[in-house]
């Protein structure tokens, strides 16, 4: 959730925004200035993910799902790869 979907949607999504707003004549409206920010469209992204983050703990902690953190890998050479957690 942090690195990759969540976070590429929101900067697509402000992205978005962005441009509806330079496009805004074809929909009858008039926005005479549309910039953006870098920093704050990131933090924005780094913020929507950190929110769905925190859901997704909250969730599994309230079902009594057990979490392990670190690297893992699937291990080679079988059938049915097996995870091996550092």
């Amino acid at each position: 959730l942090n690195w990759g979907c969540i976070p590429t949607k929101a900067l697509l999504r402000s992205a978005e925004v962005l441009h509806l707003a330079k496009n805004a004549k074809e929909f009858g409206l008039k926005i005479d200035k549309a910039d953006f920010d870098l920093d704050a469209v990131v933090k924005r992204s780094r913020g929507v993910a950190n929110q769905l983050s925190t859901g997704v703990k909250f969730l599994m902690k309230k079902n009594k799902i057990d979490v392990i953190e670190g690297t893992a890998r699937l291990e080679k050479g079988t059938q049915a790869p097996q995870v091996i957690v550092k």
